[in-house]
């Protein structure tokens, strides 16, 4: 393959994965308000990495207007 169309392909990949990371999260946040490590447990990213991507998506859904942090537990916007 032509390498701009495979490195096209993994920024999609990629994108599409993060897509669903969030996705999980919110869904998950909706059904009740919960904390970071509850979030990872659900998820089974329970490792540094894991814990990092999931701080990064809950910032971005934070950011984004979708959910609110209070103390540790996160919640869904209503």
């Amino acid at each position: 393959p032509h390498p701009i169309l495979e490195r096209e392909m993994k920024n999609y990949h990629k994108l599409v994965k993060e897509s669903l990371l969030h996705r999980k999260i919110f869904e998950f946040l909706r059904l009740a308000p919960s904390s970071r490590t509850s979030i990872v447990n659900y998820l089974t990213y329970n490792n540094a990495k894991g814990h990092k991507k999931v701080l990064d998506a809950l910032k971005l859904l934070q950011k984004e207007g979708l959910i609110y942090s209070e103390g540790t537990k996160w919640r869904v916007v209503k």
